[in-house]
């Protein structure tokens, strides 16, 4: 396990800066992604603190110690990426020990590590087989076990499951993070999925353009969003704009289209434009003749669009002022004679508990 500091980090490739101004910290024994679209710098961040990659600017730190200038293998980092680089002329258990050889252990030290290292992958019997005999999955298991055997005080990944089918990716993202734990190694993951981030991270550093927009743990960038970009990436979709028409202790009350509703904020003004934003899984419909939920907001609407995805489905609801809402709605009881609960072109009523209401930062 090691502590790394990441102080100010700059990269550019000619005029294209690719790292602008990175610092990060990540405590020993946490597992931290960097989280972003194609292109926002992750992966050129994960190079620099690998030894990989040198920075124009800027310092990596392992336990304190400045490594900036040092090179890769002399950093104790364990790697595995989207392309697993087998040898396929050899056998598992040679590729496994492939870094132990290279490393100068003695053949007498390599077989228990291996071992060691395939058992934890629950690859302990698959020792003599080719990497032409195993599955996606299993051969991810083996690079795994790879950077594993090692014994690194850092593991680093990116995008280790980006080939692999949902199913297997799901499967490998639970192994993943049941080894992590159980070594307790310090981690840095690089992805692009939101939902891989918060299953596996204890905190996520979402980037774009280079910059980090905001570093918190799962729960937090997924229910407060600092600004809009992160909470359109973590699956946000229904942005308002509100104006405040009242203030009181805990809260304000907002006024959008054409309806006023109270939310928890603090140190706003009447008469500010804010930017609210409301999860579609937040949201709830219900028929117009249904009873309020107790303390809820909420408004009356159309169904626009009804989709089914096997647990939930997504609705888009048309306001009286013409804005749209979308709507994540879980078929928590099962479907009755094959259809939704609501369809378009019906009536319905939009209603959200007042926590749900977010308002998001300048």
């Amino acid at each position: 396990m090691a502590h790394v500091s990441l102080n100010h980090l700059h990269k550019s490739h000619g005029a294209n800066v690719v790292v602008d101004d990175i610092s990060l910290d990540i405590p020993s024994g946490k597992f931290l992604t960097l989280l972003g679209p194609s292109g926002c710098g992750k992966s050129s961040t994960l190079r620099i603190v690998a030894g990989l990659s040198q920075p124009d600017a800027g310092r990596v730190l392992i336990d304190g110690r400045d490594v900036t200038r040092l090179d890769a293998p002399k950093r104790n980092i364990g790697m595995v990426f989207q392309s697993l680089a087998l040898f396929p002329h050899m056998t598992v258990q040679d590729n496994v020990a492939f870094g132990l050889k290279m490393r100068g252990v003695p053949p007498g030290q390599q077989a228990p590590r291996v071992k060691r290292a395939l058992d934890l992958v629950h690859l302990g019997s698959f020792g003599e087989r080719y990497p032409r005999q195993l599955s996606g999955g299993q051969q991810q298991r083996v690079a795994l076990a790879r950077a594993l055997v090692v014994e690194p005080s850092i593991l680093i990944l990116d995008e280790p499951f980006g080939a692999l089918d949902r199913k297997l990716r799901e499967t490998m993202q639970t192994e993943l993070y049941r080894i992590t734990r159980e070594l307790g190694i310090t981690s840095l993951f690089v992805t692009h999925d939101q939902e891989e981030a918060l299953m596996l991270s204890d905190s996520v550093a979402v980037m774009n353009q280079g910059r980090i927009e905001q570093v918190g743990s799962p729960i937090e960038l997924f229910e407060r969003p600092r600004n809009r970009f992160v909470a359109e990436f973590m699956g946000l979709s229904n942005f308002v704009r509100a104006r405040v028409v009242g203030t009181h202790d805990g809260g304000c009350t907002l006024e959008a289209f054409g309806h006023a509703f109270d939310a928890p904020a603090a140190a706003l003004s009447v008469g500010q434009p804010v930017e609210v934003a409301l999860r579609p899984e937040r949201i709830r419909l219900s028929a117009t003749n249904a009873p309020a939920a107790a303390g809820s907001e909420g408004v009356q609407g159309q169904v626009t669009q009804a989709i089914y995805h096997g647990s939930a489905s997504d609705y888009m609801v048309r306001l009286p002022d013409g804005s749209m809402l979308s709507v994540r709605q879980g078929n928590d009881q099962g479907l009755s004679h094959d259809a939704l609960p609501f369809s378009v072109g019906m009536p319905v009523r939009a209603q959200w508990k007042r926590s749900a209401v977010h308002i998001l930062h300048a």
